[in-house]
């Protein structure tokens, strides 16, 4: 007992002297690393203590990256026609030693194809947009004279309602006034934020440029992000992380890109209905009501409005504006229901209440641009809801059917009649679809 309670004393007396801190790795890598969070904390307090305008940096420090992200935009967006390219009309050079020919006559035509259509689009909407302005100012300013000049009529011959009318007549002639001075004042506006368009129209050069080499190295860069991904995250997160970013492609692609053809189609289908109808400024008539019609359920409306509200101020001809009406409101019925419904119908499966529910809310935070990606956003949303409530429900042994958690019978009833409904009025539009095409085929023949 004696020897082994000498040994810790004598070592203790030994190494007294020299003592070193026994550091524990593990404890050292957490501490380090809780001191560079409190350090960051605190530069993060004292730099929105001291910089009210974080919002403004924020902002100027990721435009640095604009044309970068313009360029994956643009590069996701083309991609889907460059496939379609690629099988379409190069697929004769799939074959070894000829696949890079391929890719670069893809690339190529594809890229022609878009700067056609852009500057197609420009040359179309400028000189319509200069002429319907110029044009519209003049007939308000004559339509504004017109009504002060009868109001100021019935003043004069209005005998004991004098009063009265005297004080409508201000109200409507200061009305008229600030509608005129807005409308006005829009052209001025827009040359006030010539900077920030012309700064714009730099990133979106620069992110075309980029855009084509991610075409060009889309496979590479794909399989250095998954190396990247399989290095730092656990084999659970990669498989999620893959899951999830598959999911987001196959739903934002196909909305976006099946909206952006129906749109195309009914801004074609407006140019040549308008024209064929005599409606002026056509080619502004169909670009308004086709860019309108990217944003769900209510683009359509404010297309039609707008458009009409243009047609009757340019025309002042009710008749004319009644046949556009009808035109353009059967336009979109037949979108709606044997184009839009095969374009982009089938690429989501999110119900009509959770579509109404996504434009608004994601409207309210992101505006225009949240409006065009509700739909996708919130389906992705839905759908990995859904895969994680059933497995939930899968692993507490209960039944992941819908059906079985309806109250009463009643419900469950009329969601069967819903379902039965809605398959009915599929199957009647695949019935008329096939029956148009049958039709168009004899005609060929």
């Amino acid at each position: 007992m004696n020897e082994r309670n000498d040994i810790p004393e004598n070592k203790t007396e030994e190494t007294g002297k020299k003592r070193k801190v026994n550091w524990n790795k593990k404890y050292t890598t957490i501490a380090v690393y809780a001191l560079f969070v409190i350090l960051f904390a605190v530069v993060c307090v004292f730099f929105f203590l001291n910089n009210h305008d974080f919002g403004k940096y924020a902002s100027g420090f990721i435009s640095v990256f604009n044309p970068i992200f313009y360029g994956m935009l643009f590069a996701y967006l083309m991609n889907r026609l460059m496939k379609k390219v690629e099988i379409y009309v190069f697929g004769f050079l799939e074959r070894p030693g000829k696949r890079r020919l391929q890719r670069t006559l893809s690339v190529l035509v594809t890229i022609i194809t878009v700067v056609l259509v852009f500057c197609l689009f420009i040359w179309i909407l400028i000189p319509q947009v200069m002429e319907g302005y110029k044009d519209l100012e003049g007939k308000m300013k004559f339509y504004i004279g017109s009504v002060q000049t009868w109001l100021e009529s019935l003043d004069d011959n209005a005998g004991e309602f004098a009063e009265y009318i005297a004080s409508a007549v201000r109200y409507i002639n200061n009305f008229i006034d600030k509608a005129y001075e807005l409308i006005r004042n829009v052209i001025p506006q827009i040359a006030g934020a010539a900077k920030n368009i012309v700064v714009t129209v730099k990133d979106m050069i620069l992110g075309f440029v980029f855009a084509i080499y991610f075409l060009f190295a889309k496979e590479r860069l794909s399989a250095q992000t998954n190396k990247t991904l399989r290095a730092l995250c656990t084999d659970g997160s990669y498989g999620s992380i893959r899951k999830v970013t598959g999911l987001v492609d196959e739903k934002f692609g196909g909305f976006l890109t099946g909206k952006i053809l129906d749109s195309l189609f009914v801004g074609i289908i407006c140019f040549a209905g308008c024209w064929a109808i005599g409606v002026p400024y056509y080619p502004l008539i169909s670009i308004i009501v086709g860019a309108c019609n990217l944003v769900p359920v209510f683009g359509p409306i404010v297309g039609i409005a707008l458009s009409s509200f243009i047609v009757f101020i340019a025309s002042m001809d009710v008749s004319l504006m009644f046949w556009y009406l009808l035109f353009v409101v059967l336009l979109h019925i037949f979108d709606a229901h044997f184009v839009s419904s095969k374009l982009v119908g089938e690429k989501t499966g999110l119900p009509a209440m959770w579509i109404f529910v996504s434009i608004i809310i994601m409207a309210g935070f992101f505006g225009l641009p949240g409006m065009i990606i509700a739909v996708p956003t919130f389906d992705v949303i839905r759908e990995l809801l859904k895969e994680k409530t059933e497995s939930k429900l899968e692993k507490k042994g209960a039944s992941p059917d819908t059906l079985d958690y309806y109250g009463s019978e009643d419900g469950v009833a009329l969601f069967e009649e819903q379902k039965e409904a809605s398959e009915k009025s599929r199957i009647r539009d695949r019935d008329i679809t096939l029956y148009v095409k049958k039709l168009f085929s004899k005609k060929k023949k």
